[in-house]
């Protein structure tokens, strides 16, 4: 029987934990521990989460931090702590299937990244990869079309230890670099047709916020750069994704259009033949719209598409 560690980040959430730990209390397999780490919050969640231990049949362990690292640094000493065969991340404000567990041990072994699919909030269903089929997955098509959290996934242990892949200190894009690199370690990527994770959307999130993103975006695929030697076509078309169209986003939305056509032309620099790239053509529709009016110098179209849609 596989053992599962869960690393949970947390940071004045405690009172937003109900459904997590009642999820996890509800499980059909319980060979699993729960590390987490409270970041320095400065409201109770610390004393809580020590008193919830305290009584629940869970096995919890609690890390204080003791100052504010933020969620990449905070998860790399959960990490640090796990001791089961395979990791899940599972974010504080979140919660999962109650057969969570019992429905990846069919898929589970020692060489795969098990991937599956969520809900957003309570019952609007989305792909973890877009566009591709269930079962074993090429890994060029699972660097263009998965999405960038690490929750949703099951990451094997000894594939992270063995390849010291670690979260770089980033206030944001960490999981794009710590899941870009495990992708590229492993050998078999099995994505699973089970919505199996709740993500509850939070407006106030810094994940919702653009600003910055496309420094944080840059510093985090420079970390894992030349783990892409193999294949430097996919490497420009996830840079296309990660950082051209979001440092575009970030920029039309919040810069006069001459200030962000320098800005987004110095990220365009590092592949400036993008363009012609033919796996840009797999992205989303929105990705494409937004690329298409930029390459088309269509800007002021662009501008007011992004004010509209955000």
């Amino acid at each position: 029987m596989v053992k599962y560690s869960i690393i949970t980040p947390c940071y004045n959430s405690y009172h937003l934990m109900g459904k997590y730990f009642d999820s996890l209390e509800n499980q059909t397999y319980k060979n699993f521990e729960i590390i987490i780490i409270d970041d320095c919050s400065n409201d109770d969640s610390l004393n809580c989460l020590y008193k919830y231990k305290k009584y629940s049949n869970l096995t919890i362990t609690v890390i204080n931090n003791p100052k504010n690292l933020g969620p990449g640094e905070s998860r790399n000493i959960g990490l640090d702590h796990s001791s089961g065969d395979y990791i899940l991340f599972i974010d504080s404000d979140d919660y999962v299937e109650k057969n969570m567990f019992q429905t990846l041990e069919k898929y589970v072994n020692d060489d795969s990244f098990v991937v599956f699919d969520y809900f957003i909030n309570e019952d609007k269903s989305k792909q973890s990869i877009m566009n591709e089929q269930y079962g074993i997955v090429e890994t060029k098509d699972v660097l263009l079309e998965i999405n960038t959290s690490v929750w949703g996934k099951v990451f094997r242990k000894k594939i992270i230890d063995d390849n010291l892949i670690r979260f770089p200190d980033l206030m944001r894009f960490e999981d794009f670099s710590f899941l870009q690199e495990y992708i590229l370690k492993t050998n078999e990527i099995h994505y699973v047709n089970e919505k199996l994770y709740h993500y509850v959307e939070n407006k106030k999130s810094i994940v919702h916020s653009y600003s910055n993103a496309s420094e944080f975006s840059f510093k985090a695929f420079m970390n894992i750069y030349d783990d892409y030697h193999w294949c430097k076509e996919i490497a420009e078309a996830v840079y296309v994704r990660e950082i051209i169209y979001v440092s575009i986003k970030e920029y039309f939305k919040t810069k006069r259009i001459r200030e962000a056509i320098c800005i987004v032309n110095k990220y365009e620099s590092f592949f400036p033949n993008w363009k012609k790239n033919a796996n840009v053509k797999k992205f989303n529709l929105g990705h494409r719209i937004v690329l298409f009016l930029f390459k088309n110098k269509l800007y002021f179209l662009l501008k007011c598409l992004l004010a509209i849609t955000g």
